[in-house]
């Protein structure tokens, strides 16, 4: 059971976005202060050769969609990443996104 009276599960995505690549993290709700992974991957290659890789929480390879020239900048790749969450963490909801700052 979530925090919310909704049924639905609560994740958070992180992300760390460098010039070429879009690296990811899900967590899922396990309680009222304990945040559980869920799965983690990256697409690589932005703007040459785009490759999306996955892995959930016991390290097994997900099925990811095979990119094109179209995942050209950091915005494509997040389009993309943003349909194949909406595929895989169906019934959950996003409650929070966070992004990995490097000074």
């Amino acid at each position: 059971m979530t925090m919310h009276d909704s049924g639905m599960e609560d994740i958070i995505l992180v992300l760390n976005a460098g010039s070429s690549s879009l690296k990811f993290a899900v967590y899922r709700s396990s309680g009222a202060t304990s945040w559980q992974a869920e799965c983690r991957g990256q697409i690589e290659g932005i703007g040459t050769a785009p490759r999306m890789s996955a892995r959930d929480a016991s390290d097994v390879k997900l099925a990811v969609p095979t990119l094109d020239a179209s995942v050209a900048d950091s915005r494509a790749a997040l389009a993309r990443l943003a349909d194949w969450l909406r595929e895989t963490v169906t019934g959950k909801r996003i409650v929070g996104v966070s992004h990995r700052v490097v000074h």
